[in-house]
């Protein structure tokens, strides 16, 4: 009877551990409708379109618009080659117009795009896919963080440099969100620094006809050139430092040289310039 009844309880037992892992098995189910980042960043296709993501936040806007100018510094009133009339035109801008530029509490400012681009450098790193392709996702990536800081260091010189998302929540979070503004000089270091490991890792042409458009070596070259050539001029050289235009100038060099080596050129007929929806040489940057 004794035997039994240790046979009885020792069954109960079983039955009861199998039935709680049952249980766990039913109730501990992946959810198909959140965004996992081990999911996305494991699936070549699925980083693809979160990068896809990073071009379309940072691409600039028909009719020359950046997407983020904002009142005064917006490309309507800075540019005389805008259409329509404009206070660059009039002579009225002043350096005190100059507030806002991309900066405030929006995460599709500047540093809201920085820090997207910032946390998809994080994942693809972490990610499962190939090196190769890895090197590929990050350098189109990093040349659009390069382009962001651009976009505020040509207005306000030195800013905040920030290669890590930065989290807001909380007050010690937050804290820590208050940066101090490294140096102009070490700014167009960084912009540099991103072009140079994009141009290291891309092709100097997309093979497939659906990337077409997609930053290259030649786009990236051609950028750090506009870069330095900025860097070299009047408004952040003051003191007319001959170093800093050959530096430009041998940037210049070498993305031309990347360029012309790979079939971009002027198109041999003006009057189809404008039929030709892909692959025209022209196309340096594709907007």
């Amino acid at each position: 009877m004794k035997s039994l009844k240790s046979v009885y309880l020792l069954a109960l037992a079983i039955g009861a551990g199998l039935a709680l892992s049952s249980c766990e098995k039913v109730l501990d189910k992946t959810n198909l409708q959140s965004i996992d980042a081990g999911l996305v960043y494991s699936d070549s296709t699925l980083a693809n379109l979160n990068l896809n993501y990073v071009y379309e936040n940072n691409l600039p806007a028909w009719f020359g618009q950046s997407g983020v100018g904002l009142g005064s510094v917006s490309p309507g009133q800075l540019s005389e080659e805008y259409y329509g009339e404009n206070n660059y035109l009039y002579g009225l801008l002043q350096i005190s117009d100059v507030t806002d530029f991309g900066t405030a509490l929006s995460a599709t400012n500047n540093y809201g795009r920085i820090r997207f681009v910032n946390a998809f450098l994080r994942d693809v790193k972490g990610g499962t896919l190939p090196q190769r392709t890895k090197d590929r996702l990050r350098a189109q990536a990093q040349f659009w963080r390069a382009w962001r800081y651009f976009d505020l260091v040509r207005v306000y010189g030195g800013v905040p440099l920030v290669f890590t998302p930065l989290d807001a929540v909380g007050d010690d979070a937050r804290a820590k969100t208050y940066l101090p503004r490294n140096t102009t000089t070490d700014c167009f270091k960084a912009i540099v620094a991103d072009l140079d490991s994009a141009i290291a890792a891309l092709p100097a042409k997309w093979a497939a006809s659906a990337d077409w458009g997609r930053i290259n070596k030649g786009s990236a070259a051609a950028f750090k050139a506009r870069v330095l050539l900025t860097a070299a001029s009047p408004q952040f050289n003051p003191s007319d430092d001959a170093a800093k235009w050959t530096t430009a100038y041998a940037a210049s060099q070498q993305a031309q040289t990347l360029l012309s080596n790979n079939g971009y050129a002027l198109h041999a007929s003006y009057d189809q310039l404008w039929f030709q929806e892909t692959g025209n040489p022209e196309a340096v940057l594709v907007t």
